[in-house]
């Protein structure tokens, strides 16, 4: 157990990769239940594994978002773009995003759009 899948498993490579999301958004959870939180400094690793798995889980969590949603680093770089309907521009660090989209609400970021639309957003089911 200790030392994971064996080599010959393709477990081996989705254990690394759901370490990390998983990693993440917890020691998050945990970080953030306290008053006072800020985000934390990531080193660039981390940020682009943060930026990969946003723009894969983000519409794979979010299937039916009342909006075209577009999440947009703070530099303005896409991470993804997915759903149907009116526009909203969901914009942050990668990490922020990534826990947007796991339907967390203790986050930075900033929403732009119809208010309404923003609001259904905000609140839209997530699948996890």
């Amino acid at each position: 157990m200790a030392s994971g899948p064996p080599p010959y498993s393709p477990l081996r490579w989705l254990d690394r990769v759901a370490n990390i999301h998983e990693m993440f958004v917890h020691h998050e959870d945990v970080r953030r239940a306290a008053g006072g939180w800020t985000p934390r400094a990531l080193d660039d690793g981390t940020v682009g594994a943060l930026r990969r798995l946003t723009r894969f889980f983000a519409p794979v969590l979010m299937p039916g978002v009342p909006a075209r949603v577009a999440l947009l680093e703070t530099d303005g770089a896409v991470l993804a773009r997915f759903g149907t309907g009116p526009g909203v521009t969901v914009t942050g660090a990668p990490g922020e995003l990534l826990l947007f989209a796991f339907g967390r609400n203790d986050i930075r970021v900033e929403f732009s759009g119809n208010a309404e639309v923003v609001d259904a957003v905000r609140h839209a089911e997530r699948r996890f």
